[in-house]
């Protein structure tokens, strides 16, 4: 009895330290005869006493299959249940205490599975540029870089690899590590079309012309419809005032593709810089077809306006540039000097300094800001204006640029950021067209050809009947030019005066001048249709032109509006006699005598008549 009893307590002591040791071991289960280290989940090959990956003690343990409890490796029976474990497979346990790891060296990262490590080395160049691949599509530039990177780490002369490392670099703007990348991708294939393309960039952002259009040279001839080196390529060109080149290239890309906005962009820039006014309006309205949103075509529509002259479109294009992009200070810089050219000196005021709040230091805008100043007699201000503009740009200053600074058009590169399809969700519904009709355009040009000096400049006088009383009377006098500067007066103050386009008209034709009366009388006819007397003179300058339909159909207008208006039968007996309509003719000249028998050119009238019935 005695004995079983002692038996039975050593049988507990035992099991009780085993149970106190087993809290202060880590295990971990063997697969397929390999064991695995608790520490760091690596699998080592059978028998292995310390682990090959963090160098930790691995000892063997025996795991009861009923209570799961862990054994001597030497047990044949769990001394917790009893159960029989002679047969049972070993398990492995580490002892943290008994190794430190060996320099920390191939430790598996934090979440790797059992087999990572061992996957890891299995990994192909191609994953790793996959992935890469999915984040440079984020914009993930640094880290799209560690994946190519890893994928030259088992391939340094993997030429996709190289590649996309060199343009991760320059997205990111590491220039020179952008330059290492693809130096080596063309090194490694000469006839990498892109990789030269991506170098022209590099020397571009290096400011070294002659190597960015070296290698955009390069890259056409080896593709030469590469649409990016055709734009760039142009761009260089009209900067270069190779206008020629610089249109035959874009007009290629556009051809290639319908939807390259930027490229028609760019076309209408350098048509411009042609005076070609319709070729560039048509391509700056075809592209914002396909983009509305991109701001650069209502900024050069805007300069397309300024050279035409129709200043209030010119400031509205500007304007529009600027909403959708609100610091493109080009925009601010020649909005301002429009509005300084229409003597809006105030409104300029404000454009010029919200631009010089977007950019303190650019010279044109202080310039043009010194110019309202100026204007406006505020001397002071204008000073120190000037000397601001001039101590940033040396030169920019009063007296070297007296009108200020209005810039030309603008072409852009083409670096991708912006995607050359079909804006289907635009942000902005702006017009590109003229806020003003073409005839109030025509309008603003003839007057622009009036260089009279008007009388009542400074005195007097000011309200447009008066003006337009001294006009009459110079044009009786047949001072045209004189006549012309004061109804140019009237028209300025008052903008719907139908008489003074008439007599602006009359002034023309009597200078021979009938294109421009014609526009004139148009304008004065849109104003007041039932004057008989701008009818009439409407219908001369047709006759003049020898446009015998339209006199004809504008003398009968004059007649609807007016039937004892004797003077439209007068003209259109002349027109018929001109086209030879006899019986037309002597009706006309008839009807004008009947209306005004004392004519003083009776006796000639009524020889008209004669010869027209002959």
């Amino acid at each position: 009895m005695k004995k079983r009893f002692l038996m039975a307590a050593l049988l507990m002591a035992f099991a009780f330290l085993t149970l106190q040791a087993g809290r202060h071991i880590d295990t971990a289960y063997c697969q397929a005869g390999n064991v695995i280290c608790t520490s760091c989940q690596f699998e080592n090959l059978p028998n292995t006493k310390f682990c090959a990956n963090c160098g930790q003690k691995i000892e063997i343990v025996k795991i009861c299959p009923s209570c799961k409890f862990e054994n001597n490796p030497q047990a044949k029976f769990c001394v917790n249940c009893g159960t029989s474990i002679a047969k049972d497979a070993p398990k492995p346990k580490s002892d943290k205490k008994t190794a430190a790891p060996a320099d920390g060296a191939g430790k598996n990262k934090p979440g790797d599975k059992p087999s990572d490590k061992q996957s890891l080395l299995k990994v192909t160049p191609a994953e790793y540029i996959k992935k890469g691949d999915a984040l440079f599509a984020k914009k993930d530039y640094e880290k799209a870089k560690e994946e190519y990177k890893e994928a030259l780490a088992k391939d340094e002369k993997n030429v996709e690899a190289n590649f996309k490392l060199g343009i991760s670099y320059l997205k990111a703007f590491y220039i020179d590590e952008a330059e290492k990348y693809l130096k080596k991708t063309i090194e490694l294939k000469k006839d990498h079309v892109d990789a030269y393309y991506y170098m022209s960039q590099v020397y571009r952002f290096k400011n070294d012309s002659i190597n960015e259009q070296q290698y955009l040279k390069t890259a056409l001839e080896k593709d030469s419809n590469h649409l990016l080196a055709l734009n760039n390529s142009a761009v260089i060109g009209i900067k270069n005032r190779n206008y020629e080149d610089a249109i035959s290239q874009l007009k290629k890309a556009v051809a290639i593709n319908a939807n390259y906005y930027l490229a028609k962009n760019n076309l209408a820039a350098a048509l411009l810089y042609k005076n070609r006014f319709d070729d560039a309006k048509k391509a700056l309205e075809d592209a914002q077809k396909i983009n509305p949103d991109y701001y650069l075509l209502y900024y050069n529509m805007g300069v397309l306006f300024n050279s035409k002259n129709y200043l209030d479109d010119a400031v509205i294009q500007f304007d529009n540039a600027i909403k959708i992009k609100p610091d493109h200070i080009e925009s601010y810089i020649n909005k301002g000097a429009v509005l300084n050219r229409m003597s809006k000196y105030k409104d300029a005021m404000e454009v010029l300094k919200a631009g010089i709040e977007k950019n303190p230091n650019n010279g044109a805008l202080h310039l043009n800001l010194a110019i309202s100043y100026d204007k406006q007699s505020m001397n002071d201000e204008a000073t120190s204006e000037n000397f601001r503009s001039n101590q940033l740009v040396p030169g920019y200053n009063l007296t070297n640029y007296p009108n200020g600074i209005l810039l030309g058009a603008i072409p852009e590169y083409d670096d991708e950021s912006l995607e050359q399809v079909i804006n289907k969700s635009p942000k902005h519904n702006m017009s590109l067209s003229s806020a003003t009709s073409e005839l109030d355009k025509k309008l603003k040009t003839s007057l622009g050809e009036v260089h009279g000096k008007s009388q009542t400049s400074g005195g007097g006088m000011s309200t447009p009947t008066e003006i337009f009383t001294i006009g009459e009377q110079l044009y009786n006098n047949g001072k045209y030019d004189e006549a012309m500067a004061e109804f140019k007066k009237v028209i300025e103050l008052k903008k719907d005066h139908e008489g003074a386009y008439e007599k602006m008209g009359l002034c023309f034709g009597a200078l021979g001048k009938y294109d421009n009366a014609l526009e004139f009388f148009d304008k004065a006819y849109s104003i007041k249709p039932g004057s008989a007397s701008i009818c009439v003179n409407y219908a001369k300058a047709y006759g003049a032109k020898g446009m015998r339909d339209k006199e004809v159909e504008m003398l009968n207008n004059a007649i609807k509006a007016d039937a004892k208006y004797y003077d439209a039968y007068y003209n259109l007996g002349l027109s018929y006699k001109a086209q030879n309509k006899k019986k037309e003719a002597g009706d006309a000249f008839k009807k004008y005598l009947q209306l005004y028998p004392d004519a003083p050119k009776k006796d000639m009238i009524e020889s008209l008549i004669d010869q027209m019935s002959e």
